[in-house]
């Protein structure tokens, strides 16, 4: 994923001021076996909105955008 400073790379005088994301939704998919795993893990799925911000540096103007974003995660569970 692209940090916010590579994001802002085409804005050459834009300067990025934040990056907010707020998650809409986490569910617990339960256990799966991924491939060449020892063990098996968690998979977690997340729905979030992603909001950019940026500021020019010599006119002060600003600009955002947002957009959803979904993530899994896979947690290691140890079989003790």
């Amino acid at each position: 994923t692209p940090t916010l400073e590579q994001r802002a790379a085409a804005l050459p005088n834009y300067q990025p001021t934040g990056l907010t994301q707020v998650v809409y939704g986490r569910q617990d998919e339960g256990l799966v076996f991924p491939r060449g795993a020892t063990q098996p893990a968690r998979r977690v799925w997340t729905a979030k909105r992603e909001t950019l911000r940026w500021r020019d540096r010599e006119t002060g103007a600003q600009l955002a955008v947002s957009y959803p974003a979904e993530e899994v995660t896979l947690i290691p569970v140890s079989g003790q």
